[in-house]
Protein backbone atom coordinates (compact mmCIF):
# COMPACT_ATOMS: atom_id res chain seq x y z
CA UNK A 1 0.00 0.00 0.00
CA UNK A 2 1.21 3.46 -0.76
CA UNK A 3 0.76 5.68 2.29
CA UNK A 4 1.85 8.80 3.82
CA UNK A 5 4.48 7.36 5.92
CA UNK A 6 6.64 5.89 2.90
CA UNK A 7 6.44 9.66 1.29
CA UNK A 8 6.99 11.46 4.63
CA UNK A 9 10.00 8.94 5.70
CA UNK A 10 11.31 9.60 1.72
CA UNK A 11 11.22 13.01 1.50
CA UNK A 12 12.76 13.83 5.02
CA UNK A 13 15.94 11.81 3.55
CA UNK A 14 16.17 13.23 0.58
CA UNK A 15 15.84 17.05 1.67
CA UNK A 16 18.30 16.26 3.98
CA UNK A 17 20.99 14.56 1.90
CA UNK A 18 20.44 16.89 -1.32
CA UNK A 19 18.81 19.96 -0.11
CA UNK A 20 15.79 21.68 -2.15
CA UNK A 21 17.20 23.42 -5.22
CA UNK A 22 20.45 23.20 -7.17
CA UNK A 23 21.76 26.11 -9.32
CA UNK A 24 24.10 25.06 -11.61
CA UNK A 25 26.57 27.14 -13.77
CA UNK A 26 30.08 26.86 -14.59
CA UNK A 27 32.66 29.67 -15.11
CA UNK A 28 35.33 28.03 -15.74
CA UNK A 29 35.20 27.34 -19.64
CA UNK A 30 32.78 24.91 -19.86
CA UNK A 31 31.43 22.76 -23.35
CA UNK A 32 27.84 23.83 -22.24
CA UNK A 33 26.07 26.14 -19.76
CA UNK A 34 24.34 23.54 -16.99
CA UNK A 35 20.86 24.99 -16.57
CA UNK A 36 19.18 25.47 -13.39
CA UNK A 37 17.35 22.15 -12.19
CA UNK A 38 14.43 21.74 -10.43
CA UNK A 39 15.48 20.39 -6.82
CA UNK A 40 13.73 17.09 -5.92
CA UNK A 41 10.68 18.27 -4.03
CA UNK A 42 9.30 16.72 -6.29
CA UNK A 43 11.56 15.66 -8.81
CA UNK A 44 11.72 17.94 -11.90
CA UNK A 45 9.70 16.10 -14.98
CA UNK A 46 10.77 12.30 -15.37
CA UNK A 47 12.93 11.93 -18.51
CA UNK A 48 12.53 8.20 -18.42
CA UNK A 49 9.16 5.67 -18.37
CA UNK A 50 8.22 4.20 -14.93
CA UNK A 51 9.29 0.77 -14.58
CA UNK A 52 7.39 -1.98 -13.09
CA UNK A 53 8.06 -3.42 -9.90
CA UNK A 54 7.40 -6.90 -11.10
CA UNK A 55 9.62 -6.53 -14.74
CA UNK A 56 12.71 -7.66 -15.42
CA UNK A 57 15.51 -4.90 -16.65
CA UNK A 58 14.02 -2.07 -18.70
CA UNK A 59 15.83 -0.04 -21.72
CA UNK A 60 15.62 4.05 -22.79
CA UNK A 61 17.57 5.98 -24.83
CA UNK A 62 18.50 9.74 -24.63
CA UNK A 63 21.07 11.41 -27.48
CA UNK A 64 24.37 11.35 -26.87
CA UNK A 65 25.76 14.72 -26.35
CA UNK A 66 29.14 14.10 -25.48
CA UNK A 67 30.73 12.20 -28.26
CA UNK A 68 33.18 14.62 -28.77
CA UNK A 69 34.50 13.93 -25.31
CA UNK A 70 35.29 10.01 -26.11
CA UNK A 71 33.91 9.21 -22.99
CA UNK A 72 33.56 5.55 -22.35
CA UNK A 73 32.23 2.91 -19.65
CA UNK A 74 29.14 3.11 -17.86
CA UNK A 75 27.40 5.57 -14.74
CA UNK A 76 25.88 3.39 -12.44
CA UNK A 77 23.52 5.88 -9.89
CA UNK A 78 19.83 6.22 -8.46
CA UNK A 79 16.78 7.75 -9.13
CA UNK A 80 13.67 8.84 -7.15
CA UNK A 81 10.68 9.70 -8.97
CA UNK A 82 8.15 10.90 -7.60
CA UNK A 83 4.37 9.05 -7.81
CA UNK A 84 2.15 9.17 -4.73
CA UNK A 85 5.40 8.64 -3.14
CA UNK A 86 8.91 7.97 -4.10
CA UNK A 87 9.92 5.31 -6.48
CA UNK A 88 13.49 3.98 -6.27
CA UNK A 89 15.59 2.94 -9.27
CA UNK A 90 18.57 1.58 -10.19
CA UNK A 91 19.83 3.15 -13.44
CA UNK A 92 23.13 2.15 -15.71
CA UNK A 93 23.93 4.84 -18.28
CA UNK A 94 26.12 3.06 -21.39
CA UNK A 95 28.14 6.24 -22.21
CA UNK A 96 28.88 4.73 -26.09
CA UNK A 97 25.53 4.65 -27.01
CA UNK A 98 23.31 6.60 -25.14
CA UNK A 99 21.72 3.70 -23.69
CA UNK A 100 19.93 3.72 -20.22
CA UNK A 101 18.71 0.48 -18.11
CA UNK A 102 16.93 -0.14 -15.26
CA UNK A 103 18.46 -3.13 -13.11
CA UNK A 104 16.53 -2.73 -10.12
CA UNK A 105 13.46 -0.93 -9.02
CA UNK A 106 12.80 -0.96 -5.82
CA UNK A 107 9.08 -2.06 -3.93
CA UNK A 108 6.49 0.11 -2.84
CA UNK A 109 8.04 2.43 0.54
CA UNK A 110 11.53 1.03 0.10
CA UNK A 111 14.50 3.33 0.16
CA UNK A 112 17.73 2.83 -1.84
CA UNK A 113 20.49 5.56 -0.03
CA UNK A 114 23.63 4.67 -2.07
CA UNK A 115 24.91 1.97 -3.69
CA UNK A 116 28.83 0.51 -4.25
CA UNK A 117 30.27 -1.59 -7.56
CA UNK A 118 32.25 -5.12 -6.74
CA UNK A 119 35.45 -4.75 -8.29
CA UNK A 120 34.90 -6.83 -10.59
CA UNK A 121 31.77 -4.83 -11.94
CA UNK A 122 29.45 -7.96 -11.31
CA UNK A 123 27.89 -7.07 -7.90
CA UNK A 124 25.69 -4.27 -6.36
CA UNK A 125 26.04 -3.54 -2.94
CA UNK A 126 23.05 -1.20 -1.63
CA UNK A 127 22.07 0.69 1.17
CA UNK A 128 18.53 -0.29 1.45
CA UNK A 129 15.43 0.11 3.39
CA UNK A 130 12.88 -2.56 2.33
CA UNK A 131 9.20 -1.95 2.57
CA UNK A 132 8.49 -1.53 6.25
CA UNK A 133 6.90 -4.04 8.61
CA UNK A 134 2.58 -3.69 8.21
CA UNK A 135 2.88 -3.76 12.25
CA UNK A 136 5.30 -1.53 12.77
CA UNK A 137 5.61 1.18 9.72
CA UNK A 138 9.67 1.36 10.51
CA UNK A 139 12.15 -0.20 8.26
CA UNK A 140 16.38 0.30 9.22
CA UNK A 141 18.36 0.76 6.15
CA UNK A 142 21.07 -2.72 5.75
CA UNK A 143 23.54 -3.13 3.56
CA UNK A 144 22.13 -5.62 0.54
CA UNK A 145 23.46 -7.63 -2.66
CA UNK A 146 22.21 -7.80 -5.62
CA UNK A 147 23.40 -8.99 -9.37
CA UNK A 148 24.93 -6.02 -11.63
CA UNK A 149 22.52 -6.96 -14.47
CA UNK A 150 19.51 -7.06 -12.12
CA UNK A 151 18.88 -10.63 -12.60
CA UNK A 152 18.44 -11.28 -9.06
CA UNK A 153 16.76 -8.85 -6.01
CA UNK A 154 18.59 -7.54 -3.23
CA UNK A 155 19.80 -10.22 -0.48
CA UNK A 156 21.09 -8.80 2.73
CA UNK A 157 24.74 -8.87 3.43
CA UNK A 158 24.43 -7.64 6.89
CA UNK A 159 21.53 -6.09 8.38
CA UNK A 160 21.45 -3.61 11.31
CA UNK A 161 22.60 -5.41 15.01
CA UNK A 162 20.41 -3.82 17.35
CA UNK A 163 17.11 -1.69 16.96
CA UNK A 164 17.46 1.77 15.69
CA UNK A 165 20.92 0.82 13.75
CA UNK A 166 21.25 3.04 10.16
CA UNK A 167 24.13 1.84 8.04
CA UNK A 168 24.93 3.81 4.90
CA UNK A 169 27.86 5.19 2.85
CA UNK A 170 28.94 2.32 1.63
CA UNK A 171 32.00 1.81 -0.23
CA UNK A 172 34.33 -1.65 -1.70
CA UNK A 173 37.61 -1.54 -1.36
CA UNK A 174 39.32 -1.40 -4.89
CA UNK A 175 40.63 -5.02 -3.82
CA UNK A 176 37.30 -6.34 -2.89
CA UNK A 177 38.73 -7.62 0.47
CA UNK A 178 36.28 -5.07 2.38
CA UNK A 179 33.71 -3.00 2.49
CA UNK A 180 33.33 0.43 4.34
CA UNK A 181 30.46 2.04 5.60
CA UNK A 182 29.05 4.60 7.97
CA UNK A 183 27.22 3.55 10.96
CA UNK A 184 24.51 5.33 13.82
CA UNK A 185 21.53 4.98 15.67
CA UNK A 186 19.52 7.59 17.10
CA UNK A 187 18.67 5.54 20.03
CA UNK A 188 22.23 6.11 21.50
CA UNK A 189 22.23 8.27 24.00
CA UNK A 190 24.11 11.99 23.22
CA UNK A 191 27.86 11.55 24.20
CA UNK A 192 30.08 14.19 25.61
CA UNK A 193 31.77 16.55 22.87
CA UNK A 194 30.55 14.60 19.57
CA UNK A 195 28.08 15.34 17.34
CA UNK A 196 24.57 13.45 17.92
CA UNK A 197 23.88 10.96 16.44
CA UNK A 198 27.43 9.42 16.44
CA UNK A 199 28.73 8.90 13.49
CA UNK A 200 30.82 5.65 12.98
CA UNK A 201 33.18 4.43 10.09
CA UNK A 202 33.06 0.05 10.12
CA UNK A 203 34.19 -2.38 7.61
CA UNK A 204 33.86 -5.81 7.43
CA UNK A 205 35.69 -8.15 5.26
CA UNK A 206 33.68 -9.65 2.34
CA UNK A 207 32.17 -11.75 2.02
CA UNK A 208 31.57 -12.96 5.68
CA UNK A 209 33.95 -11.00 8.04
CA UNK A 210 31.93 -9.24 10.96
CA UNK A 211 32.39 -5.65 12.03
CA UNK A 212 35.50 -3.64 13.02
CA UNK A 213 35.55 0.03 14.01
CA UNK A 214 37.47 2.46 11.75
CA UNK A 215 36.86 5.33 13.22
CA UNK A 216 34.74 7.20 15.61
CA UNK A 217 32.75 10.47 15.38
CA UNK A 218 33.61 10.09 11.42
CA UNK A 219 31.37 9.45 8.17
CA UNK A 220 32.25 9.58 4.27
CA UNK A 221 34.70 7.12 3.99
CA UNK A 222 36.52 6.37 0.67
CA UNK A 223 39.17 4.09 -0.56
CA UNK A 224 42.41 5.02 -1.98
CA UNK A 225 42.84 3.20 -5.74
CA UNK A 226 45.88 0.71 -3.99
CA UNK A 227 43.12 0.05 -1.21
CA UNK A 228 46.13 0.89 1.26
CA UNK A 229 44.88 4.04 2.35
CA UNK A 230 41.37 5.41 3.82
CA UNK A 231 39.91 9.74 3.17
CA UNK A 232 36.89 10.55 5.40
CA UNK A 233 35.32 13.42 7.46
CA UNK A 234 35.81 13.79 11.42
CA UNK A 235 33.40 16.04 13.04
CA UNK A 236 34.92 18.57 15.43
CA UNK A 237 33.23 18.09 18.96
CA UNK A 238 29.68 18.62 18.83
CA UNK A 239 29.87 21.23 16.18
CA UNK A 240 29.01 21.07 12.68
CA UNK A 241 32.73 21.56 11.59
CA UNK A 242 34.59 18.78 10.50
CA UNK A 243 38.09 18.08 9.10
CA UNK A 244 39.63 15.77 5.83
CA UNK A 245 41.52 13.17 7.89
CA UNK A 246 43.73 10.28 5.96
CA UNK A 247 44.79 6.46 7.82
CA UNK A 248 45.94 3.54 6.97
CA UNK A 249 42.60 1.43 5.48
CA UNK A 250 42.37 -0.21 8.85
CA UNK A 251 41.78 3.42 10.51
CA UNK A 252 45.44 3.14 12.22
CA UNK A 253 48.14 5.93 11.91
CA UNK A 254 45.18 9.13 11.22
CA UNK A 255 46.21 12.36 9.63
CA UNK A 256 44.26 15.91 9.59
CA UNK A 257 45.02 16.79 6.03
CA UNK A 258 45.13 20.41 7.28
CA UNK A 259 43.83 23.32 4.90
CA UNK A 260 45.69 26.21 4.50
CA UNK A 261 45.28 29.74 2.72
CA UNK A 262 43.14 33.37 3.36
CA UNK A 263 40.38 31.44 4.21
CA UNK A 264 39.31 28.42 5.59
CA UNK A 265 36.39 25.91 4.23
CA UNK A 266 35.02 24.44 8.24
CA UNK A 267 32.93 21.97 6.50
CA UNK A 268 33.44 19.88 3.62
CA UNK A 269 31.92 16.97 2.35
CA UNK A 270 31.83 13.34 0.00
CA UNK A 271 35.93 13.24 -0.26
CA UNK A 272 36.93 10.77 -2.62
CA UNK A 273 40.85 9.83 -3.90
CA UNK A 274 42.33 11.46 -7.31
CA UNK A 275 43.60 8.74 -9.79
CA UNK A 276 47.36 10.01 -8.30
CA UNK A 277 46.03 8.42 -4.32
CA UNK A 278 48.09 11.59 -3.51
CA UNK A 279 45.14 14.17 -3.74
CA UNK A 280 41.43 14.12 -2.54
CA UNK A 281 39.04 15.60 -4.30
CA UNK A 282 35.69 17.22 -2.14
CA UNK A 283 33.09 19.56 -2.15
CA UNK A 284 31.97 22.49 0.32
CA UNK A 285 30.27 26.09 0.77
CA UNK A 286 32.37 28.68 -0.55
CA UNK A 287 33.76 31.28 1.63
CA UNK A 288 31.02 33.90 0.73
CA UNK A 289 28.12 31.54 1.41
CA UNK A 290 26.45 31.74 4.79
CA UNK A 291 24.50 29.10 5.77
CA UNK A 292 21.15 29.78 6.91
CA UNK A 293 18.83 27.02 7.51
CA UNK A 294 15.48 26.80 5.67
CA UNK A 295 11.96 26.08 7.08
CA UNK A 296 11.67 22.06 6.19
CA UNK A 297 15.97 22.67 7.52
CA UNK A 298 14.53 24.17 11.25
CA UNK A 299 11.50 21.96 11.33
CA UNK A 300 13.14 18.29 11.04
CA UNK A 301 16.27 19.60 12.92
CA UNK A 302 18.70 19.05 9.99
CA UNK A 303 22.18 19.64 11.05
CA UNK A 304 24.95 17.20 10.16
CA UNK A 305 26.75 17.26 6.36
CA UNK A 306 26.03 20.60 6.15
CA UNK A 307 28.39 21.18 2.65
CA UNK A 308 25.29 18.68 1.16
CA UNK A 309 22.69 20.90 2.22
CA UNK A 310 23.90 24.41 1.43
CA UNK A 311 25.20 25.31 -2.97
CA UNK A 312 28.95 24.19 -2.62
CA UNK A 313 31.59 23.40 -4.99
CA UNK A 314 34.90 20.89 -5.62
CA UNK A 315 37.45 21.53 -4.37
CA UNK A 316 41.09 19.55 -4.46
CA UNK A 317 44.08 19.26 -1.87
CA UNK A 318 47.12 17.01 -1.58
CA UNK A 319 46.74 14.03 1.38
CA UNK A 320 49.57 16.30 2.74
CA UNK A 321 47.15 19.72 3.03
CA UNK A 322 47.82 22.92 1.89
CA UNK A 323 45.59 25.22 0.22
CA UNK A 324 43.00 23.94 -1.44
CA UNK A 325 42.53 24.41 -5.29
CA UNK A 326 38.25 25.13 -6.69
CA UNK A 327 37.69 23.36 -9.36
CA UNK A 328 34.30 24.65 -10.20
CA UNK A 329 31.57 27.31 -10.12
CA UNK A 330 28.76 25.35 -10.36
CA UNK A 331 26.76 26.15 -6.35
CA UNK A 332 24.60 22.81 -6.33
CA UNK A 333 23.58 20.62 -3.52
CA UNK A 334 23.92 16.95 -2.73
CA UNK A 335 27.64 16.77 -4.62
CA UNK A 336 28.82 13.45 -5.04
CA UNK A 337 31.51 12.20 -7.28
CA UNK A 338 32.93 9.30 -9.44
CA UNK A 339 36.22 8.82 -11.17
CA UNK A 340 36.41 7.77 -14.93
CA UNK A 341 37.96 4.39 -15.32
CA UNK A 342 40.31 5.59 -17.61
CA UNK A 343 41.49 8.32 -14.61
CA UNK A 344 40.56 11.03 -16.98
CA UNK A 345 37.03 12.54 -15.95
CA UNK A 346 35.11 13.17 -13.42
CA UNK A 347 31.21 12.64 -12.53
CA UNK A 348 29.46 14.48 -10.64
CA UNK A 349 25.72 14.19 -9.11
CA UNK A 350 23.53 16.62 -7.86
CA UNK A 351 20.22 17.11 -7.23
CA UNK A 352 20.11 18.56 -10.84
CA UNK A 353 21.32 15.98 -12.80
CA UNK A 354 24.72 14.58 -13.58
CA UNK A 355 27.46 16.47 -15.35
CA UNK A 356 31.04 15.56 -16.25
CA UNK A 357 33.92 17.55 -16.38
CA UNK A 358 38.03 17.44 -16.66
CA UNK A 359 40.32 16.38 -13.77
CA UNK A 360 41.33 20.39 -13.62
CA UNK A 361 37.27 21.15 -13.55
CA UNK A 362 37.61 21.88 -16.83
CA UNK A 363 35.12 21.01 -20.05
CA UNK A 364 31.93 20.66 -17.84
CA UNK A 365 29.19 18.99 -19.74
CA UNK A 366 26.00 18.00 -18.53
CA UNK A 367 24.99 14.24 -19.42
CA UNK A 368 21.41 13.46 -17.86
CA UNK A 369 19.51 16.62 -17.10
CA UNK A 370 17.56 16.48 -13.57
CA UNK A 371 15.05 13.70 -12.86
CA UNK A 372 15.36 12.89 -9.33
CA UNK A 373 19.12 11.66 -10.03
CA UNK A 374 20.53 11.33 -6.78
CA UNK A 375 22.26 9.46 -3.68
CA UNK A 376 25.00 7.49 -5.45
CA UNK A 377 27.32 7.86 -8.83
CA UNK A 378 29.71 5.12 -9.83
CA UNK A 379 31.84 4.80 -12.91
CA UNK A 380 32.68 1.72 -13.81
CA UNK A 381 33.88 0.12 -17.31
Amino acid sequence: MKTLLGSVVSLLFIVTVTGCSVEVQQTSPPTATVPRGTGIQPPGPTILPDVPTSSGPQKDQIPVTWANLNLTGRLVYVVAEFENYYAYHVRVLDLANGRITTVFTAPDLAIIYDLAVSPDHQKLLLSYAPPPPADTGISSRGIYLMPMDGSGPPQPLFTPAVEGDENFQVEWSADGKYVYYTNFNYQTPPQENAMYPLYTIYRISYPDGTPEKVAENSMWPSVSPDSSKIVYLRYVGSTLQNQLYVADADGRNPQEVVLTGSWILDSKDAPVFMPDGQSILFSGPVPTQAYRPGLLDRLMGVQVARAHNVPSDWFVVTTAGGEPTRLTRIQARGLLASISPDQKHIASLNGGGVIVMDLDGSSLLQLIPSSGVQGAIRWIP
